[in-house]
């Protein structure tokens, strides 16, 4: 791995800004008259210089205990360096670290760790920081992919990364003229990418999805000491309009069976356990045959498919038993229960397959962007509700009942779903106005 170890030493420095910021602040306010330090700077002074000259950093800082600036001297070995240019280079290095945090309130009678040499001799740090800022962003992309490979757990997440990485790699070409270096992609470069997006169209949703994954790339980068900071990092996200999840009437949810059975029959089994089973789209798009428990009428979904973060036993009803258990007859444990032509199949339907088959049948019935498949759970689960009531003639008794079935964590978070769905009304109140207007 290539490291820059001038890094290593600004990434120990900067560990300790905030507890040196907090503990010496009340300090600095009694005192706010008080020159608190010097800067860094490299001496002798440029007009001094020989080739031979021996360079150190020079700075000051506000001792507490003498109550007076001390004036500190370091080298950091750079004159193991044999010519005058590589000195100044190192320190150079050194002198930003010290005076960004000399900035936010470090003295080294708090902490003397970070005035100790870095690992490894000035003729290595100076060939690999040489090495680092050599290094293509195709190729720190490459190195920032392999490793955040390791920590996710399905290819479609991975994958996920790798088309925002891809697009964004892709237009960072077309801006340069060329594959740049990684010390040339900042900030600004990720600001402008972002906003060319807002600019292009894309939804909130989308420009924050791009920005975590972007920034969960270049953090690795951050945190293998390939570059000092991330990019992305402290680019605040988009505010994302709410989805309403509009519900649908029951000539429409009858229409909406029968065109999804002329698609094909297992479409309708997916759209079926989405109203009858109350599973997510993105739950029964990983669904493999094993989850099917045929003896015991039961869907089994782990912990990560679930929204609660609870492994689940969902019972298959009649209404969609036998059309689930013919759709998985032929087929093995390791099948997915959709693929890309909705029956099981070795390899997953495409995630965006479902929703475009879906939005063709919203076309043709000239239903709006409010409308969705996550809508068809809601309208179940409203008509049930409101079902359940109608037996128990009581509110509390029907939340007992029903959070049951949903699989909702709390009675309180299954009566706020049921307010926003609009499945739960106040008792009339119209005649209880005095006021006329």
């Amino acid at each position: 791995m290539i490291k820059d170890y001038s890094l290593d030493l600004f990434n120990r420095l900067e560990v300790c800004q905030k507890s040196a910021k907090l503990r010496v602040a009340s300090t600095f306010e009694k005192e706010s008259m008080t020159t608190r330090y010097t800067k860094a700077e490299i001496r002798p002074k440029a007009k001094n210089r020989t080739e031979s000259s021996t360079l150190y950093l020079e700075f000051s800082y506000y001792s507490q205990d003498k109550q007076r600036l001390v004036r500190q001297r370091k080298t950091f070995r750079a004159n193991e360096l044999d010519t005058l240019e590589d000195r100044l280079t190192y320190l150079g290095l050194f002198k930003d670290a010290l005076n960004s945090l000399l900035k936010d309130g470090w003295t080294p009678e708090k902490n003397q760790e970070y005035l100790k040499d870095p690992e490894g001799s000035p003729s290595e740090i100076l060939t690999k920081k040489d090495q680092l800022n050599n290094l293509s962003l195709s190729k720190a992309i490459e190195i920032g992919l392999t490793e955040k490979k390791k920590f996710y757990s399905t290819k479609k997440s991975y994958g996920a990364l790798k088309s925002f990485v891809s697009l964004f790699e892709r237009w960072v070409n077309d801006r340069f003229g060329y594959n740049p270096m990684l010390i040339e992609v900042n900030r600004q470069v990720a600001v402008d990418y972002l906003g060319e997006l807002k600019e292009k169209g894309y939804k909130a949703s989308t420009v924050n999805s791009t920005l975590r994954h972007l920034r969960a790339l270049f953090q690795a980068l951050v945190d293998g000491e390939y570059m000092a900071k991330n990019p992305f990092e402290k680019i605040k996200t988009l505010k994302e309009a709410p989805v309403k999840h509009k519900v649908f009437t029951k000539d429409q949810v009858q229409e909406i069976g029968q065109r999804a059975q002329q698609i094909a029959p297992g479409y309708k089994l997916f759209l079926s356990l989405i109203g009858y089973a109350f599973l997510r789209p993105v739950s029964l798009h990983r669904m493999k045959v094993d989850w099917i428990d045929t003896e015991r009428h039961l869907i089994m979904v782990g912990g990560k498919d679930e929204k609660t973060r609870k492994r689940s036993a969902i019972p298959i009803i009649p209404q969609i038993r036998e059309a689930l258990y013919k759709h998985i007859e032929h087929y093995t444990d390791d099948f997915y229960l959709f693929g890309p032509y909705m029956n099981p199949s070795k390899k997953p339907a495409n995630q965006w397959l479902f929703g475009k088959k879906f939005k063709l049948i919203k076309d043709d019935m000239g239903l709006g962007p409010e409308y969705t498949m996550y809508g068809l759970r809601h309208t179940f689960i409203g008509d049930l509700y409101k079902s359940i009531n109608e037996q128990t003639g009581n509110h509390e008794a029907t939340l007992n009942r029903l959070q049951l079935i949903t699989r909702h964590g709390t009675h309180a978070a299954l009566e706020k779903y049921l307010r926003e769905i609009g499945a739960v009304q106040p008792e009339g109140f119209e005649d209880l106005f005095t006021l006329k207007f």
